[in-house]
């Protein structure tokens, strides 16, 4: 175990950016993981990489076990995740193609195991900004040099799925000032948060919502492929920016609050 290693959280098509790639097979107090563990090597960085919907996508986003995949991670020395996640669009300026560094969530999931305390010891964790500001800023630097078109601020709405929402939902979501909606992005940021684990969003938008009565939100229902089919175009450039913000982080520096987010949360 490396304490201080680099975790990645996403599709399956991200090892390729892995070099001397092998499977670690691991088993947490909370269950199995999605899938066995890919270990691989960036610029001499040990990175841990698990494919949060399993190797063949067999797993539905509310039957995740977040809780087990934040904790192999834990296990394995990870200090920091970057997560990806396919977005849905509920702001005009963010389109398909875009990427969106979200700093709030909004939670809609219901069910869905998302904490590590459930007693006897009670522990109540500040998630005022639920992703890591650090790594945030680390990777709009990334965006930057590469000249991507991205959003450094984003309300994402995590719905419970697996289907899409109706217009009538999209339209009261859209009101309420969300920006995006993902189905994965809660509970991973507060798993990771209760373990001391620094988190970054680094979403790509893949659909406009329809929302009902709008005349700038597209009138056909998004569908799957039409989901798959623009996050896989988008590969490319998210395995660029994942490899040189990797490449350039000094893990073993970590100077984040959020390793302290224990501290004063345990009653």
């Amino acid at each position: 175990m490396q304490k201080g290693a680099i975790g990645i959280i996403g599709g399956s098509g991200l090892y390729r950016m892995f070099t001397n790639r092998e499977l670690v097979n691991i088993n947490t107090s909370y269950g199995e993981p999605s899938s066995p563990i890919q270990v691989g090597t960036v610029a001499d960085k040990k990175v841990y990489f698990i494919p949060r919907h399993g190797i063949n996508h067999e797993i539905p986003p509310h039957k995740v076990n977040y809780r087990a995949n934040i904790q192999a991670m834990y296990d394995l020395g990870v200090r920091q995740i970057f997560a990806t996640h396919a977005l849905g669009s509920l702001n005009p300026s963010m389109k398909p193609g875009d990427f969106v560094i979200s700093d709030q969530f909004v939670n809609k999931t219901w069910g869905r195991e998302d904490t590590y305390f459930n007693g006897p010891d009670t522990v109540h964790i500040s998630t005022s900004d639920p992703f890591c500001n650090c790594l945030r800023n680390n990777i709009s630097k990334v965006f930057d040099r590469f000249g991507f078109k991205y959003h450094k601020k984003a309300t994402m709405l995590v719905i419970q799925g697996p289907r899409f929402s109706t217009r009538a939902e999209n339209l009261i979501f859209s009101q309420e000032r969300n920006d995006v909606i993902s189905m994965t992005g809660y509970p991973e940021a507060v798993l990771a948060r209760e373990r001391g684990i620094c988190y970054v969003s680094v979403g790509i938008v893949t659909d406009i919502a329809c929302v009902l009565g709008s005349k700038v939100h597209p009138q056909h229902p998004s569908s799957h492929a039409e989901v798959v089919n623009t996050f896989e175009v988008s590969v490319e450039n998210i395995l660029s920016v994942l490899d040189y913000a990797v490449t350039n982080i000094d893990k073993q520096k970590i100077h984040c609050e959020c390793i302290q987010s224990l501290k004063g949360a345990k009653c």
